[in-house]
């Protein structure tokens, strides 16, 4: 359950955008480990919120779209 948590409630915080990349990465991949894989659609939206104000427009035009873009 901790690993669920983590995804939920990872920030990128003051981390460059790469490193954020890879601590989602790496808790996917222990979620994946443990056989609870994520929803790819779900891991675009969670990675995506917490991602700077000038990819806002971006992220919303994202999770408006009728059809996935995955």
């Amino acid at each position: 359950m901790s690993l669920k948590e983590d995804l939920s409630t990872s920030t990128k915080g003051i981390s460059n955008l790469s490193d954020y990349l890879h601590s989602i990465q790496a808790i996917v991949d222990g979620l994946a480990f443990i056989d609870h894989h994520v929803d790819d659609l779900d891991l675009v939206i969670i990675t995506l919120n917490d991602l700077e104000p000038s990819i806002h427009e971006f992220t919303t035009s994202l999770n408006t779209r009728d059809t996935p873009t995955i």
